[in-house]
């Protein structure tokens, strides 16, 4: 319905990627997240013979999503539990969980071994408050529409939150005024350790000294 990330393995045989919601598509994806529907799933493909698999499901606005270095362990962002997922693709269990303080986005590695997930919007009281009754979330989906749920978040804001190689919480940093930039999808790390910013809502890159993190 809605495939969002992907990553490859280094060999390029195979694809894993991330489809949203088996429920709602790009227009109306919102209204996944304020139904709290978890029907989110990730796939393997095989870039030869075209096959796809299904490799996890019932996940939550599943997003962002990379292989770790050794290539037996997916990371997997859900965005509508402000999470990191590890699966471990022998077993295909999850291995590991790293809590959020706002809804991730996408995951890239960094050039000495660790990962960074570019966080768009921190939570909030109010939505944590509606996550808990789905008849109230029901009832202001109806009534606001998609461009009306759209203005309960705040995306004059950045979160960058950098992990280790073990998926540890290594630093975290907050632009909450939104001076470099707001509603970060994206932070990867160039050959010269420069860190790009991509934003959703501005049509800019943002450039960042890797050094001064």
């Amino acid at each position: 319905m809605f495939p969002n990330d992907l990553t490859i393995t280094s060999n390029g045989k195979t694809i894993y990627f991330t489809d949203i919601s088996e429920k709602w598509d790009h227009d109306n994806v919102a209204f996944s997240t304020i139904e709290g529907e978890c029907s989110g799933r990730i796939f393997k493909c095989d870039v030869k013979s075209k096959r796809i698999d299904l490799i996890y499901s019932g996940l939550c606005f599943p997003n962002g999503i990379e292989l770790d270095r050794s290539e037996n362990n997916l990371l997997v962002l859900e965005n509508a539990r402000r999470r990191v997922i590890v699966i471990d693709l022998e077993s295909r269990n999850i291995v590991k969980t790293i809590k959020l303080p706002g809804g991730p986005d996408n995951i890239r590695k960094t050039r000495n071994n660790g990962y960074w997930v570019a966080i768009p919007v921190l939570h909030h009281s109010t939505t944590d408050f509606i996550w808990e009754y789905p008849a109230l979330r029901n009832i202001i989906a109806s009534i606001l529409g998609r461009k009306g749920l759209l203005k309960l978040v705040d995306l004059n804001q950045e979160i960058i939150v950098k992990l280790t190689e073990t998926f540890e919480p290594e630093s975290i940093y907050y632009d909450l005024d939104g001076k470099v930039s707001k509603a970060i999808t994206e932070a990867s790390e160039s050959d010269n350790g420069e860190i790009l910013l991509g934003s959703s809502i501005q049509s800019r890159i943002v450039v960042l000294d890797g050094k001064a993190l």
